[in-house]
């Protein structure tokens, strides 16, 4: 699947969210670029290779506490091709992430603004 695919996907929505990642006993800081149930592309000039699995911890607009998820990297972007990151794919996320997730999803829009749907 391609960077394109992937951002573009239905079920994803433009967000910018502080990204905590650990892996191998350190830890850094990206930022979302888009979010879905499934993964989210992580912007960061840090390197890691597909398949490399971090713990991911984030807030998600208007949430209180931090969710926290396993994630494998799926496939990285260069810096020279628009913001440098990885995509990552989300690994047994906790029914609660999923549900915060999907109430993300239904609360904002693909293009990042907030739905006019009442609640």
């Amino acid at each position: 699947m391609s960077a394109r695919e992937f951002a573009s996907r239905p079920g994803r929505a433009s967000v910018a969210i502080q990204i905590i990642l650990k892996s191998a006993g350190e830890s850094f800081v990206g930022t979302s670029n888009n979010i879905g149930v499934g993964g989210v592309f992580v912007v960061t000039d840090r390197r890691l290779s597909p398949g490399d699995r971090v713990a991911l911890e984030f807030t998600l607009p208007d949430h209180i506490h931090p969710t926290s998820v396993d994630a494998e990297v799926r496939w990285s972007r260069e810096a020279d091709q628009r913001p440098a990151g990885f995509g990552m794919r989300f690994v047994n996320p906790s029914i609660g992430a999923m549900v915060a997730l999907y109430d993300l999803l239904r609360r904002i829009g693909p293009d990042g603004t907030r739905s006019s749907r009442p609640e």
